[in-house]
């Protein structure tokens, strides 16, 4: 049998609903400070205690989490299942975009923030990192961004679910069981993320040039719109272009101009002004300038004399 707790500010008159959130987020996680959204607030939290593991589970209205100093009495890694809403993460210099549906690792020994944006459905599981140290080493390198895909995620997900859906049935001479295959699946996952950083940064990368390269005609493309098809911040998209050994503009102005040049070999038809709003530049001067950087003369006589090809 495991220990439970629940919280439920649903009968609460408005404005103390908040106060029992807040506690209710304390006891279950670690001391926090909250910042609910609106006198109405309303949650739900039922906090699970398997030995070493917590599972916490809650259903919320849009409020932030956040800590402003490290507590290192607090030695917790929070590996978070969001299955509803969208999620700001903050930690160590970085953010995570987090949708529904994906994983996020965050500790309890340095500041952090979770900005819940909506409606928010997310189970936690508060593990001891005295326990994972051993297997993972120090865990602020993989905070706050994503694990990366591979046959070490997929089984720890399929774990997860698993766990979740039988935890109830568990008998106490079970939860270190239990404890000790979620520390093996999550560690062999951060391992395999620290083994294959360049492979799992290419992808993303190639992901990213694919998608700048399907909207090569949308002048409003900007890295925030690159940003929210990858799920990462800004921040942490500049960093991938930069391992790369580019910047998100630079990579932009390449992809356009080869891609002009293409057009003006290939679509005769067309004149230097529709190559050029077709391939996202909205001003003809700047096209003009730019094109002429990179390829040592103008379009019109890159067009004219058919070079390039």
């Amino acid at each position: 049998m495991s220990m439970n707790y629940h919280w439920d500010t649903q009968a609460l008159p408005p404005g103390q609903g908040a106060q029992l959130w807040t506690h209710a987020i304390s006891q279950s996680f670690q001391h926090v400070q909250t910042q609910c959204h609106g006198q109405n607030f309303h949650g739900t939290l039922r906090s699970q205690r398997l030995g070493e593991l917590a599972i916490n589970r809650l259903t919320a209205q849009p409020y932030r989490v956040s800590t402003s100093r490290p507590q290192t009495d607090q030695a917790w890694l929070f590996l978070n299942v969001h299955q509803q809403g969208h999620c700001r993460l903050i930690q160590n210099g970085r953010e995570q975009w987090l949708p529904a549906g994906s994983l996020s690792l965050n500790v309890g020994t340095s500041p952090f923030t979770l900005d819940f944006v909506d409606e928010v459905i997310m189970t936690t599981l508060r593990l001891p990192l005295d326990g994972l140290l051993p297997y993972t080493g120090p865990l602020n390198d993989v905070v706050a961004q994503p694990l990366a895909p591979g046959a070490s995620l997929h089984l720890l997900e399929h774990y997860l679910q698993g766990l979740l859906l039988s935890a109830d049935g568990l008998r106490a001479n079970q939860h270190d069981q239990a404890w000790r295959c979620l520390r093996d699946l999550l560690a062999m996952s951060i391992n395999e993320q620290r083994s294959l950083p360049t492979a799992a940064s290419s992808a993303r990368y190639d992901d990213a040039l694919r998608y700048l390269s399907d909207h090569l005609g949308d002048p409003t493309l900007n890295i925030a719109a690159l940003s929210q098809y990858l799920g990462m911040a800004p921040r942490t998209v500049q960093e991938l272009f930069k391992t790369q050994g580019t910047t998100f503009t630079a990579q932009l102005m390449h992809l356009r101009l080869e891609a002009a040049a293409q057009l003006l070999r290939q679509t005769p038809s067309n004149t230097v002004a529709q190559v050029a709003y077709s391939v996202g530049f909205s001003d003809l001067s700047y096209f003009h300038r730019q094109f002429r950087r990179r390829f040592g003369i103008t379009p019109g006589h890159f067009y004219g004399h058919g070079l390039g090809s």
